[in-house]
């Protein structure tokens, strides 16, 4: 598996290929979940990139505005990293063989989150500028997928 070139800033995987973008993304933002939960993440990106609504390339998906953190580099310098890392690009480097767990499914964010909002308003519905339902949700680890 290749190793992750530190980057100074988002801009640089601009000329990355699609691949690494995503396994940074999943590394990033799942990293600490389960091999499903990765793959719910993973497949979040391929729905919005196959979607005629979002972008056309894995690039400008994960790096549009407030949507994917990204990672440049290792969190820390342990074999645990190395090996959570290449476990990502194994997800990203096999998109077409993967099982997808979520379905079509184009938004994810922590279950917890999820939790807080049906305690302040009953319904699960987020008040911010997407305005987006969880009752259609999939938990998979600590993430609720939705639409």
């Amino acid at each position: 598996m290749p190793t992750m070139v530190t980057l100074s800033n988002k801009s640089e995987l601009q000329n990355r290929d699609s691949v690494e973008i995503l396994a940074r993304m999943i590394y990033q933002e799942a990293g600490n979940q389960s091999n499903e939960g990765r793959r719910g993440v993973a497949f979040v990106a391929q729905n919005r990139h196959q979607s005629p609504n979002w972008p056309s390339t894995y690039y400008t998906v994960i790096v549009s505005s407030n949507q994917f953190a990204v990672a440049l580099k290792y969190k820390s310098a342990t074999q645990a990293e190395y090996d959570c890392y290449d476990a990502c690009y194994s997800i990203a480097n096999s998109m077409s063989s993967q099982t997808n767990p979520i379905g079509s499914r184009v938004y994810f964010c922590l279950e917890s989150i999820v939790s807080n909002l049906n305690k302040s308003n009953g319904n699960g519905a987020y008040s911010g500028t997407a305005s987006k339902s969880f009752t259609d949700g999939k938990t998979i680890g600590s993430h609720i997928f939705y639409s």
